[in-house]
């Protein structure tokens, strides 16, 4: 399992210039800078600690029970409203792959680093990472545990010991409720000492007097993005709805581009136009295509540069000439706007060809759709390969 980089003093120095002359700046604790991050310590077994910003301590999170008391004390609620704010992720790969939002969402920068409590639901439990700033779905301790250590910061021991041991979690007098103030399977509210909220998979039961298990314990759909819906077998991940695919910034749905190119037919065939003539050879490929505004299709050049292409309803764009040293190898039709989604293609030798030097020859041509002029690694690309050989 791959974690972030050790933490070292110096990577997260902070530097800045004297006010004026002989004035000083005192430079933040160890504490303050982690506040609100799940260290591991390296150097000894990669014990989790989180370091809670409410007090600026450490506390161990042994295994999932002990990741479980930290959801459930130090947790702090929110509203559907604003989470709904807060960038989300399916799972800690996501959370690896996407990038900050913290200078650009302030309600997720000032609550990283947070475990959030979604009040207004079922107490489901969330997770802002301090280094992203979106937040992770913690569905029950366990899940917690290993999330938490997989978005861990490694740390060494002299440093981790800059910052104030808080103890055990559970039976803290300044953390845990006492036993008359909340019903079972309940917890104060950290916003609201007089209050208690269901812990995560509870619900209120329907006298109102406590919790009971929650009929529907997945976090609830608007979690994942429009056009989307949460993953049957897996409800920590969202699915793009029929007809829509994942957007090229990797964060939504956007309808689905249709890229579709078929042949119809690729004929060889001889022949002689007068009794004194050599034997000539036509050639002819033709076929359909679909593809939004943009697409271009690569029409193979079958014998010469000179072959006759017509692009239906789209735009002939010229003959392509990157692969084969140069060679002009395809030639290119452009959807346009106004144009049509579908269009007829085809391209002729147009029957000129002194053929005595094909006979025999296995013609093998493909004609692709992009959605915009391939290179090395196009998009979209949809490809369709026939072969005939020239009698």
């Amino acid at each position: 399992m791959k974690h972030r980089l050790i933490f070292s003093l110096a990577a997260l120095a902070i530097c800045s210039l004297p006010i004026a002359a002989g004035a000083a700046t005192a430079a933040p604790t160890m504490a303050e800078r982690l506040q609100g991050y799940i260290l591991l310590q390296v150097e000894s077994h990669g014990e989790a600690w989180y370091v809670r910003s409410k007090d600026l301590k450490r506390y161990y999170m042994k295994d999932g029970a002990a990741a479980y008391s930290i959801m459930r004390f130090f947790s702090q609620g929110i509203t559907d409203a604003d989470l709904a704010k807060i960038p989300q992720v399916s799972n800690t790969a996501e959370m690896k792959a996407s990038s900050s939002v913290c200078t650009s969402n302030a309600l997720a920068n000032r609550l990283r680093g947070l475990i959030l409590l979604q009040v207004q639901q079922h107490g489901e439990a969330w997770y802002v990472d301090p280094v992203k700033c979106r937040a992770i779905y913690m569905k029950d301790g366990a899940v917690a545990y290993e999330v938490m250590r997989f978005l861990g910061l490694g740390i060494l021991t002299s440093d981790l010991k800059e910052i104030e041991d808080g103890g055990a979690v559970a039976g803290s007098s300044s953390n845990a409720p006492s036993s008359s103030s909340c019903p079972t399977n309940s917890h104060q509210d950290p916003s609201d000492a007089s209050k208690c909220l269901c812990d995560s998979g509870y619900q209120t039961n329907s006298a109102g007097n406590g919790c009971a298990v929650a009929s529907s314990p997945p976090p609830p759909s608007w979690t994942c993005p429009t056009n989307s819906h949460q993953d049957p077998s897996d409800v920590s991940k969202c699915l793009c709805d029929s007809g829509y695919q994942t957007n090229s910034a990797k964060d939504g749905c956007a309808v689905a581009e249709i890229f579709d190119v078929k042949v119809n037919s690729l004929t060889c065939n001889r022949y002689n136009v007068e009794p004194s003539q050599s034997t000539r050879i036509r050639a002819n490929m033709n076929g359909t295509a679909q593809g939004p505004v943009g697409a271009e299709i690569r029409v193979p050049i079958l014998l010469f540069i000179d072959d006759k292409v017509d692009c239906g309803a789209w735009t002939y764009g010229g003959a392509y000439a990157r692969a084969y040293g140069g060679r002009f190898m395809y030639e290119i039709c452009t959807r346009k706007e106004g144009q049509p989604e579908t269009t007829t293609w085809s391209v002729d030798t147009g029957g000129e060809e002194v053929g005595e030097w094909l006979s025999g020859t296995k013609l093998s041509k493909t004609v692709g759709i992009y959605k915009d002029r391939f290179d090395s690694d196009p998009l979209y690309q949809e490809e369709e390969s026939w072969s005939v050989v020239c009698p």
